[in-house]
């Protein structure tokens, strides 16, 4: 019996970790791949905002 229990806590803890891991792996994995995408529209709006300066200004 207090195998078994030590058994299902033991996986329990893994279990945590792994998830924890995998939760900083995703967040990781979404940062890497989002942050050139938001730098592009940020990039994108200044870009806009500049062009509609101009546009406005040129009137």
């Amino acid at each position: 019996m207090s195998a078994i229990h030590g058994a299902i806590t033991e996986t329990r803890q893994a279990w945590r970790l792994h998830s924890r891991c995998w939760q900083d792996f995703i967040v990781h994995d979404l940062i890497r791949y989002f942050a050139p995408v938001t730098g592009a529209v940020r990039g994108f709006r200044a870009e806009c905002r500049r062009l509609g300066r101009r546009i406005f200004s040129g009137r």
